[in-house]
């Protein structure tokens, strides 16, 4: 079974998700479940250096209020990120 992971595993790991994962892969589908704004969204495509870009959708997350955020950025990373997600889930 997975272990639930929260912002303070996520803040442990950000050097590695922001160097593992591609914001530009992620951003629609965290639109389209309402996790992240069409704004934040442009304005992450527009950056570009692909290491600020994810830490940028990193840091939305991290100071989003919301669980759901956290939720569907994890679940975002389910099918190319899954190495990300299980090391999360180790902590």
């Amino acid at each position: 079974m997975s272990k639930v992971v929260n912002k303070e595993c996520l803040e442990r790991n950000y050097t590695f998700v922001t160097n593992e994962i591609d914001a530009l892969e992620l951003v629609d589908r965290l639109v389209e479940s309402e996790a992240i704004s069409l704004s934040d969204r442009a304005r992450i495509v527009n950056i570009k250096s692909k290491i600020v870009r994810n830490s940028d959708l990193v840091k939305i997350i991290l100071n989003s209020s919301s669980e759901y955020v956290l939720n569907s950025f994890l679940k975002s990373l389910e099918p190319k990120y899954k190495h990300v997600l299980d090391k999360l889930q180790e902590q």
